[in-house]
């Protein structure tokens, strides 16, 4: 019985000091000098990243995260809350969604703003398929889309309004 109780405690003791040095790992890499509270982020495997939060603030990186390039801070915007980008894009095709929807083709250069029909909500989750095709969900239930690049905006039906619902 003894013999048990040790390797109960080893055991234990070997699990906590394998968390403790993996949670070690992490390192601080923060976009920006001003402090900016940041809600979502988008990393690909080659190293193209994006990150976006308050007064519309967005961040990008083509380094891991190593350093971060202002892309987009207009306080007219609101909150940016999701963020995601075309796959083989290069990280340039961004659609970013909160109070209000942007887009870019550029890299963050330049910035179009989607505008749906504001009675259906701020925006909990935003999806690129292509240059034109976007789907987004509001926090009011709707999931909406655009097949031309946010000129037009269609309502797609769901089977109840689903509330706090985000596209993963």
């Amino acid at each position: 019985m003894k013999s048990y109780v040790w390797l109960g405690i080893l055991l234990f003791l070997t699990l906590t000091y394998a968390t403790n040095l993996s949670a070690q790992s992490w390192t601080l890499q923060n976009p920006s000098e001003v402090p900016v509270e940041l809600y979502d982020i988008y990393m690909d495997p080659t190293g193209f990243g994006w990150a976006c939060g308050e007064g519309g603030a967005v961040y990008y990186t083509d380094q891991f995260g190593a350093s971060w390039t202002p892309r987009f801070a207009e306080n007219a915007l609101g909150n940016f809350f999701h963020i995601d980008y075309l796959s083989g894009s290069n990280g340039q095709n961004v659609i970013a969604a909160g109070t209000k929807i942007a887009s870019t083709q550029d890299g963050g250069l330049t910035w179009n703003v989607w505008i749906p029909d504001s009675s259906l909500g701020a925006y909990n989750g935003v999806e690129a398929i292509n240059d034109s095709v976007a789907y987004i969900i509001s926090n009011r239930g709707f999931l909406i889309k655009t097949e031309d690049a946010g000129l037009s905006w269609s309502n797609i039906p769901v089977p109840n309004p689903i509330l706090r619902w985000s596209i993963q």
